[in-house]
């Protein structure tokens, strides 16, 4: 009985040195590892984090452009139980819980002066902290297109790796913009100089009237064109609304059929499945060629909005690194659409659902576009 007794002591004595921080309040700060990196957070428990005694970490509170750890030095901070932590800088114990953030910390972009798949431009989209930048997302972009050949995550997810888990640990997928009415559209980094992003979808039906497409059946009037394609909110705001990206919009502007927005997580979880005790994932998202829709004359045209400026994709493609197969939505208003455009892109595909939905393997994928991405930048 004696042992039993101390073994129960010792248990006690480990989970109160243990630190259990909620990050669901808007008002949560960042929590940051010594790699600069998210730590992967419980989303049964509310979005916790859990750290054990003396662990090393930072907490991160926007300041205006810039984001400033806590104590506005640079501060690692230290475990000390519950939600206690000791500022390690200024020998200053802080409660979590009383730490409050009140400005928003907004994402940058910065190009990398490295090439992607066909000659187009890599620019990294995350934020500065200090002299260091937490890259979130790497984004292979298309600058005379002015369009995403795609985006990429990577370790998606770290130790979760079974279909089910992974529905467990995210926060949903595809969803709309995050950055709402306190977000400029002004300087994008270059991705789009010339392009008044609110009058490419405020004024869609007077542009799809003047190409004389506006009338492919009632579908253009119950899914109107919406800015929901190939980024996901949760990879930048991490369920904490204070925390916002303007430059998930630009990466998130492609436009897409409403109808598509509805399938989009359906098409995610089509295409995860198990795979063994490997982790971070790493998942590509992006587009493919222009859409084109017949004129009421007959005549076949791309589909641009503002101006010729920003393309509306034929496809939206998804790739797992370590699945071996793409997955690409036709992006037609009509969700019959047709499915003979497919042969153009695979030489063997499967139907996933009756709509618009199929997926090929890397071997059969035949357009040139999405072989030079299989090809070199898959990895």
């Amino acid at each position: 009985m004696k042992a039993i007794c101390v073994f129960l002591l010792l248990v006690v004595k480990t989970q109160s040195q243990r630190c259990t921080l909620d990050v669901s309040n808007p008002q949560s700060p960042f929590i940051i590892d010594e790699n600069l990196q998210f730590p992967q957070y419980d989303a049964k428990k509310n979005g916790t984090f859990t750290f054990d005694n003396e662990d090393i970490f930072y907490v991160v509170c926007p300041k205006g452009t810039q984001t400033s750890y806590l104590g506005d030095n640079g501060d690692h901070v230290a475990c000390k139980g519950g939600t206690k932590l000791l500022n390690i800088r200024s020998v200053e114990f802080v409660d979590f819980v009383d730490i409050k953030c009140k400005n928003y910390a907004p994402s940058t972009v910065r190009n990398s002066e490295q090439t992607c798949a066909n000659g187009n431009k890599v620019y990294e989209v995350g934020f500065n902290i200090y002299d260091k930048y937490l890259s979130m997302v790497t984004v292979c972009f298309n600058e005379a297109k002015l369009v995403p050949f795609y985006a990429k995550y990577d370790n998606l997810f770290p130790g979760k790796t079974k279909r089910q888990e992974l529905k467990e640990s995210g926060d949903g997928f595809y969803q709309e913009f995050v950055c709402g009415g306190d977000c400029e559209w002004a300087d994008s980094g270059n991705m789009y100089p010339t392009v008044d992003m609110d009058a490419v979808f405020e004024h869609q039906k007077e542009i799809l009237k003047k190409l004389g497409v506006g009338d492919v059946g009632a579908t253009l009037l119950k899914f109107p064109l919406t800015s929901n394609a190939i980024a996901f909110a949760s990879t930048f705001n991490k369920s904490r609304e204070l925390h916002k990206a303007p430059y998930f919009d630009y990466i998130n502007v492609v436009p897409v059929w409403d109808v598509a927005d509805k399938l989009n997580e359906l098409i995610f979880w089509l295409l995860m499945y198990p795979v063994g005790d490997d982790t971070g994932l790493s998942m590509y998202t992006g587009t493919l060629a222009v859409l084109t829709l017949y004129r009421t004359d007959g005549q076949e045209v791309e589909l641009y909005l503002g101006e010729d400026q920003v393309p509306v994709p034929k496809w939206i493609w998804m790739v797992l690194d370590k699945s071996e197969k793409v997955v690409f939505y036709y992006n037609h208003p009509d969700p019959k659409g047709d499915k003979s455009e497919i042969s153009k892109v695979c030489k063997k595909h499967e139907s996933i659902l009756s709509g618009n939905i199929f997926s090929c393997l890397f071997d059969d994928v035949s357009d040139s576009e999405m072989r030079e991405f299989l090809d070199n930048d898959l990895k």
